[in-house]
């Protein structure tokens, strides 16, 4: 296969895993709001459609990658080191969230069987500080380098200015995990899911 067709499914991947971000979001709402607020993360987390809808945002995180990956083999030809260094860098973070899904995918409705204290408020698995650690540094990762693509996509021009500030606001927002409202990072998922499948659809054409 030519490096440019290799390139142009990579940019498909890429506005793929965006729309799966999207429906695994939207999904994953609309399946815990009926229980309301009142259940206990670990009556949350055995709800029935808990681990199919998180698969969705676990193959959406590793489409992610493999778009990534795309656009890092691109910069590798290129002069000049800021979409390079943020390719590299989104790429940690996401790898790292692909690893927190699959925990939350897998693992969190094992101990919610077999050690529901641990999920609890204040509980170990909130307050183990190298495990949060692994979140903060996540999170760092991911909101930087997608913040540095941006930029490097905007000194590049090649795409509307528009879709590069969705790609870092919402970067920022999703990151912010727990730290910000679940509203907030909604808007976060939106956004990203929407700048991913811009940048996926105009990328079908070009390769950048």
């Amino acid at each position: 296969m030519r490096r440019e067709s290799i390139l142009r499914v990579m940019h498909v991947v890429l506005g793929l895993s965006g729309l799966l971000l999207i429906i695994w979001w939207l999904l994953l709402g609309l399946t815990l709001l009926p229980g309301g607020s009142g259940r206990s993360f670990a009556a949350m987390v055995l709800t029935p459609g808990w681990v199919p809808i998180n698969v969705i945002g676990l193959v959406a995180t590793l489409l992610l990658a493999i778009g990534l990956s795309g656009f890092l083999a691109r910069q590798a030809e290129r002069p000049g080191t800021l979409g390079f260094l943020g390719a590299i860098v989104s790429i940690a973070g996401v790898v790292l969230f692909g690893a927190l899904q699959f925990d939350e995918t897998f693992v969190w409705p094992l101990l919610a069987v077999h050690a529901p204290q641990l999920m609890e408020p204040g509980g170990p698995m909130f307050t183990n500080g190298p495990f949060l650690s692994v979140y903060l540094i996540m999170g760092v990762l991911f909101a930087g380098g997608f913040v540095l693509l941006a930029v490097h996509l905007i000194r590049l021009k090649s795409h509307p200015l528009v879709l590069e500030l969705l790609l870092l606001v919402g970067a920022v927002l999703f990151a912010g995990g727990t730290l910000v409202p679940v509203f907030v990072r909604t808007v976060g998922v939106l956004l990203l899911g929407a700048s991913l499948m811009w940048w996926g659809l105009r990328g079908r054409g070009r390769c950048v």
